[in-house]
């Protein structure tokens, strides 16, 4: 607010300013966790966001309907998702999504269960799975046999061999794609070290 003096109490040609905090108080995601069970021609999801409740109600984008939803909670109770219209930021997000609705102050667990096909043949396969947008993102993926796992975002992956599944570990930096793809990997090994030996005389 700027003004003059108008027989107020402010001086002539003194200014003053109003400020207003614009903090939204809407519900945040602070980490999303995803763990993927890869069978055959399908994979469940299983998915743990962690949420900051913040006073205002609003939605948190969850997974694409491409993905079939089996079950859904909050703080372990069986809540029925959102509809793209409830919530505050509901009119923003994506119908073609899985939401749900967070209200109340205080951080919040959510938990889902989802199934989502399995492209590709036998050799080299690939998963699409929509992300939520999270600061800090974990994925573990489990396969059966000898696999090697690629992300996309590209990102560093960890992968064991171990009671006939490879298991694989990243963390990705935000965003909102998820893509994976796994292949055999040849030599019967997830990760290989290779030695090279030499003589000379």
């Amino acid at each position: 607010m700027l003004g003059t003096d108008d027989g107020d109490n402010i001086a002539d040609g003194a200014r003053a300013l109003l400020v207003r905090s614009q903090a939204s108080q809407a519900p945040r995601v602070r980490s999303a966790r995803y763990k993927v069970a890869v069978g055959a021609g399908a994979a469940i999801v299983e998915l743990r966001v962690d949420v900051e409740a913040r006073g205002q109600r609003g939605t948190v984008k969850l997974a694409p309907r491409s993905l079939a939803l089996l079950d859904l909670t909050v703080e372990g109770k069986p809540v029925a998702p959102a509809s793209a219209d409830d919530g505050e930021d509901g009119g923003n997000s994506e119908e073609g999504d899985h939401l749900v609705e967070i209200s109340g102050k205080g951080m919040r667990v959510v938990t889902a269960r989802l199934q989502v096909k399995v492209e590709g043949d036998g050799e080299d396969q690939e998963l699409n799975i929509g992300r939520v947008p999270a600061p800090i993102t974990e994925v573990e993926v489990r396969l059966p046999g000898k696999r090697g796992v690629r992300l996309d975002p590209e990102v560093p992956v960890q992968t064991q061999f171990a009671g006939g599944l490879s298991v694989a570990h990243a963390w990705l930096p935000p965003g909102e794609t998820l893509h994976l793809t796994f292949a055999a990997v040849e030599g019967g090994a997830v990760e290989r070290t290779v030695r090279f030996s030499a003589e000379s005389w």
